[in-house]
């Protein structure tokens, strides 16, 4: 979980299994709060701050919600269903690590100074635990040319473990 985000939990006093239902009740008794025309701040600096966490925090359950979806799809256990759980996987875990580090100035590979690069990682694992789960249950699958393909990319970050 990058820095980001756990600020915004911070901010909105959610915990990291908090729900969309959580996070909208909890920005409705901030927005009335720090609202600079009826709360209690006149300044507009924490609702725009409120605003950024909101957002932040949208796409943190968005990303979350997709990747454990994909990983339910898994148990139709069809070479396509895994091919493309997989390939969802690998591709909305570097989606999102490229938003998180948008406002990076360097771009750090390692794991100890880029907290994002280690999810991105744990993600993109996963998808290779999935594609070498096709080759091995359906080796002479259609998808299997293009899964040996996507391994390969896959090495280019898996380095980094």
């Amino acid at each position: 979980m990058n820095t980001e985000v756990q600020e915004a939990l911070v901010f909105f006093g959610l915990g990291e299994g908090f729900s969309s239902e959580d996070l909208k009740k909890k920005y409705h008794e901030l927005a009335l709060k720090y609202h600079p025309d009826r709360g209690e701040y006149t300044s507009e600096t924490m609702f725009i701050r409120l605003m950024e966490y909101k957002s932040i925090l949208e796409n943190y359950l968005e990303t979350n919600y997709s990747i454990k979806q994909s990983e339910k799809e898994v148990k139709k256990e069809s070479d396509f269903g895994i091919y493309k759980t997989a390939k969802k996987i690998e591709n909305d875990s570097i989606l999102q690590y490229f938003k998180s580090r948008k406002k990076a100035l360097i771009m750090e590979l390692s794991i100890e100074k880029n907290p994002e690069l280690k999810v991105l990682l744990e993600n993109l694992v996963k998808a290779r635990d999935l594609y070498l789960t096709l080759l091995e249950k359906y080796p002479d699958s259609i998808w299997a040319r293009d899964t040996k393909d996507s391994l390969e990319g896959l090495k280019v970050w898996l380095k980094y473990l």
